[in-house]
């Protein structure tokens, strides 16, 4: 779960703009991801928390090393 509702609305929109969309039911791109590209879910989400957001179930360490 990832929780934004207490983050700055300028990064949580910047996140959803600008960033990479999650890969679902098809692999991810390789690196690098930006708008037009998917990544894991776990990339998506680490952006997110370092956004500050609460992301709970969720492996969030490192994830762009694991991913790649």
């Amino acid at each position: 779960m990832i929780d934004s509702r207490k983050v700055d609305l300028g990064k949580v929109a910047q996140l959803a703009i600008h960033g990479p969309m999650i890969a679902v039911g098809r692999p991810a791109d390789p690196l690098p991801w930006d708008a037009l590209y998917y990544a894991p879910l776990v990339a998506v989400a680490e952006a997110y928390a370092h956004a500050r957001a609460d992301v709970c179930n969720l492996p969030v360490c490192g994830a762009r090393q694991a991913a790649a």
